[in-house]
């Protein structure tokens, strides 16, 4: 016996939501492997390091302005301490996440300029 129209409608919004789901899923994939146009090299190699950076970069830089927000919004003295301490602690790897993610172009212009340099 085929379905009733309340079960069909039922099934099609589950399938509908399902879809949904694996598309933000593959999105949240290549947001993560894209790299930002700033950091990339022409090395191949480079660019692979950077990919792999890159996702932990964007999540301090995410972490970084929630616990921006949260001591912001924080009421009580004690919760307003964590959300310092941990904006603070999400900040530095931000920072220091940056300087990798830039420490590449730096090797590689620094090699050219070597090799282009009259002995």
């Amino acid at each position: 016996m085929p379905p009733s129209k309340p079960e069909f409608e039922r099934l099609m919004a589950l399938k509908q939501e399902q879809g949904r789901k694996q598309h933000e899923a593959v999105m949240s994939l290549v947001k993560q492997a894209a790299l930002k146009a700033e950091y990339v090299t022409k090395d191949e190699h480079w660019n692979y390091f950077l990919s792999l950076v890159q996702p932990k970069l964007d999540q301090a830089r995410s972490e970084e302005v929630q616990w921006l927000q949260n001591a912001a919004d924080a009421h009580e003295p004690k919760d307003w301490h964590i959300a310092q301490r941990n904006y603070f602690s999400w900040k530095s790897r931000r920072e220091s996440l940056e300087e990798v993610m830039e420490l590449p172009a730096k090797l590689l212009a620094a090699s050219q300029g070597e090799s282009q340099q009259p002995q």
